[in-house]
């Protein structure tokens, strides 16, 4: 059985840990100070690139290499793939503009969903 290893490297002001399996350097997690952000990446584009599991395997987020989310789900086939109950909370502020087109809120006071079409919300149920 081969063991999972990381080594810190610090190249000028970038800093990143290298995680090996064996003698294979298998993911990068780099820390940028300018701007600062925390990137992963793999070294084989057909895999995820980013997971989050239990430590029985149980897989709770996913990021594919090709920008798919899975919550609770490995293999994501669409942008955003939840395996589970999704919860809208209800939200009466928000002014339905062309920059949240396409988003769904539920409202509490009348106990509806509701889509915005760039203009106006419109009731989905």
């Amino acid at each position: 059985m081969k063991t999972l290893l990381s080594k810190i490297f610090n190249i000028t002001t970038n800093q990143y840990i290298a995680f090996f399996l064996g003698a294979l350097t298998v993911a990068f997690l780099w820390y940028l100070q300018s701007p600062q952000e925390i990137l992963i990446d793999s070294r084989d584009s057909s895999t995820n690139i980013f997971q989050v599991a239990s430590s029985t395997g149980e897989n709770y987020f996913t990021i594919t290499s090709d920008g798919k989310i899975g919550v609770n789900h490995e293999a994501p086939t669409t942008a955003l793939d939840v395996y589970g109950v999704i919860r809208v909370y209800d939200h009466n502020s928000y002014e339905c503009t062309y920059e949240i087109e396409g988003a769904i809120h539920y409202r509490g006071i009348d106990k509806h969903f509701w889509g915005c079409d760039g203009v106006k919300w419109h009731r989905l149920d």
